[in-house]
Parts: C-alpha cells; sequence; structure tokens
C-alpha cells in the first residue's frame, strides 16, 4: 500500500452512472435470500427529498449498507452514494471498483458537493475503527468527535 493515491481518485462528480437496477439484484440476491433482511420505514423516503443516511458501522457493515442499498434502488429508485476512508483507493483492484460503485472520499468538499446536487449520502461516522470493536463495545457506537456529518446535513436542509 505503499503506492501514491491518485488525488483524482474517489473525488465526487456530478455525471455518476448507477449500474442498472438488474444488476444490483442479481450481485445482492445470494444476501438477501439467505439474510431475508425486511426494511421498515420505506413509506418515509422519497426520492424527491435527498437525505443522509447514518448507520452503524459493523464487521458486516458493507454487507448490511449493500443490502439496505440495493432496497432503496430496486423499491424507491434512489441510488446512494457512499463517502468512504481513503483506504477504500488504495486496495488494488477494489480502488478501481469503488467508483464505480458510487463510492466518493469522505471529505467535507465532497459531501458539500453532493448536497447542492441533491444526491442521497450514505456515511458510516464510525469508520474503520467502529467496524473493529473491542470487547464490551457491541451496539456501541463510536463515533468520537465526528458530527461533522451532522453540522452538514442542518446547513444543506437534509434529513438524517
Amino acid at each position: 500500500m505503499s503506492e501514491s493515491l491518485d488525488p483524482q481518485l474517489g473525488e465526487y462528480t456530478p455525471d455518476f452512472d448507477p449500474p442498472s437496477k438488474e444488476f444490483v439484484e442479481r450481485v445482492t440476491a445470494l444476501g438477501r435470500a439467505y439474510f431475508q433482511p425486511e426494511f421498515y420505514g420505506m413509506e418515509n423516503v422519497s426520492k424527491d427529498r435527498p437525505a443522509m443516511y447514518v448507520t452503524n458501522h459493523s464487521v458486516l457493515g458493507a454487507l448490511d449498507g449493500t443490502l439496505w442499498a440495493a432496497q432503496l434502488y430496486i423499491e424507491k429508485d434512489i441510488f446512494m452514494r457512499s463517502l468512504v476512508d481513503n483506504l477504500h483507493y488504495m486496495m488494488p483492484g477494489w480502488r478501481d471498483l469503488a467508483p464505480k460503485l458510487g463510492f466518493v472520499r469522505g471529505t467535507r468538499e465532497n459531501c458539500e458537493a453532493m448536497m447542492q446536487h441533491g444526491e442521497h449520502i450514505m456515511v458510516y461516522p464510525g469508520g474503520g475503527r467502529e467496524t473493529c470493536k473491542r470487547k464490551g463495545e457491541k451496539y456501541t457506537l463510536t463515533w468520537k468527535k465526528r458530527t461533522g456529518f451532522a453540522r452538514m446535513a442542518i446547513d444543506n436542509g437534509y434529513d438524517i
């Protein structure tokens, strides 16, 4: 991971073209069939009212987030853009796939730009640290003082 990071990789661009719903249904079919997730409150979500979806990161957070994002896309035609850690752009192979999945570097500038363009946004404020919880931290949030996402949502009129 000593390769230098391309400064443009993972930056927000409003001309993103999401994968087809059929593709999303295919790649999430096994997870949906195995876990049979249930989604409550979908009637409260609107494509016309961009929102920020804030979630707890866990070891299975990628799976939870993927199934939730897939359901929003399939049922409501909402393709969430995810704010992610720089680590996503340091892994060979994954760094090329991440932008195609709509991932964007988790910076204030990218978040602001996405909000200005009316994107639906997913964020995991606990990041990598929250993924690796210690003994006794089950079901706890490890966001420390990471509240910038809330301030940005308020400033831009976004629901959380």
